[in-house]
């Protein structure tokens, strides 16, 4: 493993240190859950390797160090990678498992028949609206339309159920993170949110989609003087194909990739990528020993604010990848929206990268094609800059009761 390589892989060992039980009142179940929790977490303890952990010093409370990560996961990784550089160091975490969905098959759907499944209201004035919850459904119908059938996307009763269910799975993780990781398996079925989200399962992943596409419409209100330009290169490339819409076209839209690409970096799904768990004991090159049971992962949040691979990274720029796509045309194909390198970590990296991404890009630019084409997106006038988003434990949501103002062009 090269030094420059170790720079863009800081791994991020979680699971490095455990969480202290304290049981009371119990009787004898809590005596016995409370020794074998000691047992377990000294052994597991001891296997791991003496890394330095993120703000120890600055908070030497684990249970205070799992707050800061649950409530403000993208300082605490900024600070960290900004500290350690090329340096392995671990965060103290709620120990939460990861859940990976894998779509195995090739999925080329017809758009033209997907956009008709998308009803957008019309406001012959402007309008202030939460835009969350009609990119809920629209997100519901397209995947409704994409896995299952025309049906389903018409059918109110089961936009309901996958709109509802995503919400439900929200609520049921976060409720269940509360509890320490070694009482989940013996509690995780009577944790609030379960019953009804296994009510309303659905297999279809819609919440990250949807919170991609409402960031690009914050990102068109905060920055309106983008909006002329992307929808002149819209109505060209489609004039230019004769009116068709499909996956080919889609990807002669330069400008709106880089858009999208850019508001992924600014606020990703995710603050970390790359999840792995270690199935058995390994050593790398350097010398760092990780145990079997280790998790690692990436700080992708962090990576993207790195001023040695993005110029000015904290200041928004739709069009940073267009420019050096149009630039240096060995940079056409590796820095798409759907690109996966050592900086381009939304999707993950290596042959385990999100695979549905190819699907996810066409629902989203095309959802961001329709709100553009229908629509002037413009902040409140009581609003002067972007809202904040919600984040917890690196996951980052939309807040719902965000507002936009609309007005149908």
């Amino acid at each position: 493993m090269s030094a420059k390589f170790e720079i863009y892989y800081p791994i991020l060992a979680s699971k490095l240190e455990q969480n202290a039980l304290a049981v009371a009142g119990w009787g004898m179940l809590s005596a016995v859950l409370f020794g074998a929790l000691f047992v377990w977490s000294f052994a597991v303890d001891a296997r791991m390797p003496k890394l330095p952990i993120a703000m120890q010093e600055e908070v030497p409370n684990k249970k205070k160090r799992i707050e800061i990560f649950i409530k403000d996961t993208r300082r605490l990784l900024t600070d960290s990678y900004n500290k350690f550089q090329d340096q392995v160091f671990g965060i103290t975490t709620t120990e939460d498992e990861k859940q990976i969905s894998i779509v195995n098959r090739k999925l080329n759907p017809t758009l033209q028949l997907i956009r008709r499944h998308w009803p957008l209201e019309s406001f012959d004035k402007p309008t202030v609206t939460k835009p969350w919850p009609h990119v809920m459904r629209l997100v519901s119908r397209i995947s409704a339309r994409i896995f299952h059938s025309a049906a389903s996307a018409d059918n109110d009763h089961w936009l309901d159920i996958a709109s509802e269910h995503v919400h439900s799975a929200v609520v049921w993780t976060e409720n269940l993170k509360k509890w320490p990781a070694i009482l989940r398996p013996l509690v995780y079925r009577f944790v609030k949110g379960r019953g009804y989200m296994m009510q309303r399962f659905e297999e279809g992943k819609a919440l990250s989609m949807a919170a991609t596409v409402t960031q690009c419409l914050m990102d068109l209100a905060t920055h309106p003087e983008y909006a002329p330009e992307l929808i002149e290169e819209i109505k060209t490339v489609i004039e230019k194909n004769n009116g068709v819409m499909d996956k080919r076209v889609l990807t002669e839209m330069w400008k709106l990739d880089s858009f999208i690409k850019e508001t992924q970096r600014l606020n990703p799904p995710d603050l970390t990528s790359f999840q792995r768990k270690a199935l058995s004991d390994m050593t790398l090159s350097n010398g760092l020993r990780i145990p079997k049971g280790a998790r690692i992962v990436l700080p992708t949040g962090a990576i993207n604010m790195d001023r040695e691979f993005f110029e000015n990274p904290q200041t928004f720029d739709g069009f940073r990848y267009y420019r050096i796509r149009t630039a240096n045309e060995e940079a056409r194909n590796t820095n798409q929206m759907v690109t996966v390198g050592k900086k381009d970590l939304t999707w993950g990296y290596g042959k385990h990268a999100c695979p549905g991404r190819y699907i996810a890009e066409v629902a989203m630019k095309l959802l961001v094609i329709e709100f553009l084409m229908r629509y002037d997106i413009r902040l409140p006038e009581n609003v002067k800059e972007r809202p904040k988003n919600i984040e917890f434990e690196g996951l980052i949501i939309p807040d719902p009761e965000w507002e936009l103002t609309m007005k149908s062009r």
